[in-house]
């Protein structure tokens, strides 16, 4: 069977083929968040930890295919959200790819210039925004900076193996030559690990980086992962999630 379903990424992808026999899909169409997000670990779909101040995470209404809002709350510099898929139920493996997908936007009312921001699979971890372990990401920041300070509006890819929960160590980062966000503009952001050989990142349908170094060793468990904070003072940050696709042979 081919994969991806050329309907969500178009046909960059077309000719990977990859046994549909694991895969997580969330639209965020209804159903309130009771039971999909919680502070308690294990509590629900998704552990949502507030970064020193108080987060709101909520299905958003009258929003065409459904989006989750994850908003900082206030205007505090440094008060964010990091939210993980409880489980870790994905793993680097040599004989199984591994894919990842998300469609998201940083909100009208946000500022792209100053939202701090990462997305992928990670190692568990209640900080990703200070660093993690391992990890395959999209991030905000110059590239190999700690933390992930934005001040500009680029789309940074990283791969990180024993990462020391620091972005500058141990990591192959690149910032995607050409694209950055458009306030209130929804990107697609892709990639596929080719077993423990190599990753293959995605803007938007379009390769736009491949990387054979520094991916998390063959056992390293990672989990859908999502974390953004504010960059100033000023800016109250929100960043709204279309959906999440993760899939993987069995």
């Amino acid at each position: 069977m081919a994969f991806p379903n050329t309907s969500h990424i178009g046909s960059a992808l077309a000719g990977s083929v990859m046994s549909r026999d694991v895969e997580y899909f969330e639209d965020f169409v209804g159903g309130g968040t009771t039971g999909k997000f919680s502070t308690t670990a294990d509590g629900a779909d998704w552990l949502t930890t507030n970064v020193t101040g108080t987060g709101v995470y909520t299905i958003a209404d009258a929003e065409l295919g459904g989006v989750w809002r994850i908003d900082t709350g206030a205007i505090t510099d440094n008060h964010g959200c990091n939210c993980q898929m409880n489980g870790e139920a994905w793993a680097i493996n040599a004989s199984r790819d591994l894919y990842f997908e998300t469609r998201l936007k940083i909100a009208a009312a946000a500022s792209i210039t100053k939202c701090d921001w990462v997305c992928g699979l990670c190692a568990t971890d209640t900080s990703v925004l200070a660093g993690v372990a391992d990890g395959i990401v999209f991030r905000s920041g110059a590239v190999d900076t700690a933390p992930l300070d934005a001040n500009s509006a680029a789309i940074v890819a990283t791969t990180g193996d024993d990462m020391a929960a620091s972005w500058t160590a141990t990591t192959i980062s690149e910032a995607l030559t050409g694209l950055s966000w458009v306030l209130d503009e929804f990107r697609t952001l892709a990639f596929l690990v080719e077993g423990n050989r190599r990753v293959r990142f995605f803007v938007d349908g379009a390769e736009k980086l491949n990387t054979t170094t520094n991916i998390p060793d063959v056992g390293t468990f990672l989990t859908p992962t999502i974390a953004i904070q504010n960059g100033d003072g000023v800016t109250r940050e929100v960043m709204e999630v279309d959906y999440f696709l993760v899939a993987q042979t069995r």
